[in-house]
C-alpha cells in the first residue's frame, strides 16, 4: 500500500510540475507574439529613425500592397493610429520621454517633435486616449516636452481633457515641474482652477512637489506664481 502511495504522490508532482511548466511556456510564447506585433512605427520613434518612420508611411513612395489597403493613405493612416495593448498609438510614444538631463530633453524634443509632425500629416488622431485617459499632450506634458505639446494642441488635442484620476495636461506639467508647457497651456486657457479626484488642483501640485525636488526650485515657483496658489 505505501508502494502506490508513493507512486501516487509522485504523479501529483509530476502533474503539478508540468501544469506549472505549460503555463510558463504559454505566457512566453504569449508575450514573443505581443513583441512580433509591436508597431514598426512605434520602434522608428523609439530608435529615433525619422527617415524609416517615414517610408513606412508612404512619404518616399511606399505603397500599401496587403491587408485590405485601398491606398498607400488608408494605409499610413491606419499605421499612425495604430494603438498597442494599453491603446496608446504612435503620437503617445513620441510625446513621451523620462530623462533627467535637461540636454537630453531638449535634444529629444526637437526630434520627437518632427515625428509629431509627420504622424499628424499622415492622419495621427491627437485628441485620442490610451486606456488610462491620457491624450499625446498629456504624455508630453508629463514628459516635458514642449515642442511635442504644441504639435499635439495644435492638431486638435483636448486642452483640458482628464484622465481616470482627473488629472489634466496641466496638472501633469505643474506637477512635473515642466514650467514652459504650464506657459503654454494657461495661454491656451487651460482651466487652472479644475481640481483631480484627490482635491488637488495644478497649483497644489507643484507646490506639493516643491521641497521634494529642489533642482526645479525656480520652475514649480513660476509655476505656482503663473497659477496663483
Amino acid at each position: 500500500m505505501k508502494r502506490y502511495t508513493v507512486i501516487l504522490k509522485d504523479a501529483v508532482i509530476l502533474l503539478i510540475v508540468s501544469t506549472i511548466f505549460v503555463t510558463l511556456c504559454g505566457r512566453f510564447f504569449k508575450s514573443l507574439k505581443k513583441t512580433s506585433e509591436v508597431n514598426p512605427l512605434v520602434t522608428a520613434v523609439l530608435q529615433g529613425d525619422i527617415k524609416g518612420a517615414g517610408e513606412l508611411l508612404g512619404e518616399k513612395g511606399f505603397q500599401a500592397s496587403s491587408g485590405g489597403y485601398t491606398d498607400a493613405a488608408s494605409y499610413a493612416s491606419s499605421l499612425a493610429n495604430g494603438a498597442d495593448e494599453l491603446g496608446r498609438t504612435p503620437l503617445m510614444w513620441a510625446a513621451y520621454a523620462n530623462f533627467n538631463s535637461e540636454e537630453r530633453l531638449a535634444e529629444t524634443d526637437k526630434k520627437r517633435a518632427e515625428f509629431a509632425e509627420l504622424l499628424i500629416r499622415n492622419g495621427a488622431d491627437a485628441a485620442a486616449m490610451d486606456k488610462d485617459g491620457w491624450t499625446a499632450l498629456m504624455w508630453a506634458s508629463w514628459s516635458g516636452l514642449p515642442l511635442v505639446a504644441e504639435r499635439a494642441a495644435e492638431a486638435g488635442a483636448p486642452i483640458s481633457s482628464a484622465d481616470a484620476q482627473g488629472n489634466t495636461a496641466l496638472m501633469l506639467a505643474a506637477m512635473r515641474g515642466n514650467a514652459d508647457i504650464v506657459r503654454f497651456l494657461a495661454a491656451k486657457k487651460a482651466d487652472k482652477d479644475a481640481v483631480n479626484k484627490a482635491g488637488k488642483r495644478a497649483a497644489d501640485l507643484a507646490a506639493d512637489n516643491l521641497a521634494r525636488y529642489p533642482k526645479k526650485t525656480a520652475d514649480y515657483r513660476e509655476i505656482i506664481d503663473l497659477l496663483g496658489v
